[in-house]
């Protein structure tokens, strides 16, 4: 069963370039997360709360993008949660990134199942 869950998460994401040799992997929101939000009051739109809570992994991120290269070094930095939130804070055009890929992802799978419907 974990395998079978494994696989529907797998289906659910996309690594998402956000500068030449960085990226960062989405988790498309659920069907429930988008009900969730829009019971909330939202609208469709989404920000650096969503950016945050739908990036789940990074490649090609180092210390030297994060600090500086003055003070960091050119070695990969481990993927936290928290450590991306942290960043994500003060680099709005990741987020913008993001949120677009989501988007274009949520928009792709309603039109999967449109089609789906169709047949």
């Amino acid at each position: 069963m974990k395998d079978l869950i494994k696989q529907l998460r797998e289906q659910r994401m996309t690594w998402v370039e956000l500068e030449p040799g960085k990226e960062v992997r989405t988790i498309r929101p659920t069907e429930v997360d988008l009900v969730s939000h829009f019971s909330k009051g939202k609208s469709l739109s989404m920000g650096f709360e969503e950016a945050a809570k739908y990036v789940v992994d990074w490649r090609g991120i180092t210390e030297a993008d994060l600090l500086g290269s003055a003070v960091g070094s050119a070695d990969p930095v481990p993927f936290t949660k928290e450590l991306w939130a942290e960043v994500a804070a003060d680099k709005l055009d990741w987020v913008n990134t993001v949120v677009q890929s989501l988007v274009k992802q949520l928009v792709e799978r309603k039109e999967a199942q449109d089609q789906d419907s169709k047949n």
